[in-house]
């Protein structure tokens, strides 16, 4: 069997689009056998086999060319960045191609290393037809223009994994949309805490102070060892205010920065999100938990939120993130700055139904946290 026709059959989850906790696998292995092979061809094999590219088999290309842009960031070789950028001239149209995203991205970091553009060129050259290159001269010309990830909606991370990138994706809403797009060079979001350079306080207001991206994949990854679901990537994300029992305007919690990953099934089906918050220093953080609707569960801890959100298309209950809310309140409180010394509240909403047990808003400091089911008034917390 060809390296494309094997690359055709690939099978992908939703685990290997996470770029914050890429670990090099199979889809890598074949993504390097398939450039091999087709820089062995001819330009006419290769713009065949283009032409016959299917829906399925292009989101695959596409993924494995983000893996080699994140790989590339990793281990600075331009063997990544050149197969990268092989990958990206593959596709079917021009219009399939991360432009303003992935691309560029490609192209700063390749700038940042020292990797000479020509090099790219030439790449572009051997492997893209008319229409890619005419786009790519566009993408080259606006590097000028581009100073550093962020203005390409993509931020470097760090954590146990390595350094990873976190794509960006903005849905902004009323005076919420200058929070979003201010949040996005958020420091937390990039995993480095106060040692990033942040938004100026005169655009912004705020920074983020916590390590977000860390808290994230600890979360995630805890979810994973417990065995019982697997969790997708994680990406950026907004809190919809709609989860909360608050009369909010706006359709987002006002965040400095939010993460989330979603925990799923054998068969990849959504069980429940969970979503990392930073609220503003002004925000009462415990108004929020207070305030948590049907099916909804936070553990909180200073300005930082742990939000679980029950899928409407779940067959379980609310009670299936249960064992995770200690586990969020444990690295809630082991992850917090230095200076943040408020406690950890858990906040959970008792079932509509009077008949059965109604889970009370629970608050420890030090002491492991249950949740109460001894039938006490819904929404009273024990501090």
């Amino acid at each position: 069997m060809t390296a494309r026709e094997r690359f055709t059959s690939l099978e992908i989850g939703s685990r290997d689009f996470d770029f914050v906790r890429l670990e090099e696998n199979d889809l890598d292995t074949h993504a390097r056998e398939l450039f091999d092979e087709l820089d062995s061809l001819d330009e006419d094999a290769v713009s065949q086999w283009r032409r016959e590219l299917d829906d399925d088999t292009a989101a695959v290309l596409d993924l494995v060319a983000k893996r080699a842009v994140v790989l590339f960031l990793r281990h600075g070789e331009s063997d990544f960045a050149v197969r990268a950028l092989a990958l990206f001239c593959l596709q079917r149209r021009v219009e399939e191609v991360p432009w303003e995203t992935w691309l560029k991205g490609l192209l700063v970091l390749t700038r940042e290393s020292g990797l000479d553009l020509e090099t790219l060129d030439t790449v572009v050259r051997a492997w893209a037809e008319p229409a890619f290159v005419d786009r790519f001269v566009i993408a080259r010309d606006a590097l000028e223009r581009i100073s550093t990830l962020r203005d390409v909606h993509l931020v470097v991370t760090q954590s146990i994994y390595g350094a990873g990138l976190l794509e960006l994706t903005l849905s902004p809403a009323g005076s919420m949309g200058s929070t979003q797009n201010a949040s996005i060079r958020a420091t937390g979001l990039a995993g480095g805490g106060g040692d990033s350079e942040g938004p100026d306080e005169s655009e912004s207001g705020f920074g983020a102070e916590s390590d977000l991206v860390g808290l994230s994949v600890a979360l995630a990854d805890a979810v994973d060892e417990a065995g019982l679901y697997q969790t997708s990537e994680i990406r950026h994300d907004q809190v919809p205010a709609t989860l909360f029992e608050l009369d909010f305007a706006e359709p987002f919690l006002p965040a400095v920065g939010v993460l989330s990953f979603s925990a799923l099934d054998e068969n990849e089906g959504e069980i429940y999100t969970v979503f990392v918050v930073e609220l503003y220093a002004d925000e009462d953080v415990t108004e929020w938990g207070e305030s948590a609707g049907q099916d909804v569960a936070v553990v909180t801890r200073d300005r930082r939120l742990v939000v679980f959100m029950l899928s409407p298309f779940a067959e379980v209950g609310a009670e299936v993130f249960d064992a995770d809310l200690d586990v969020a309140a444990e690295f809630l409180d082991t992850s917090a700055p230095p200076d943040w010394d408020d406690e950890v509240s858990i906040f959970v909403d008792g079932p509509d139904d009077e008949s059965e047990l109604d889970e009370d808003v629970v608050s420890h400091g030090e002491e492991s946290t249950t949740p109460n089911w001894e039938g006490e008034p819904e929404g009273d917390s024990h501090e």
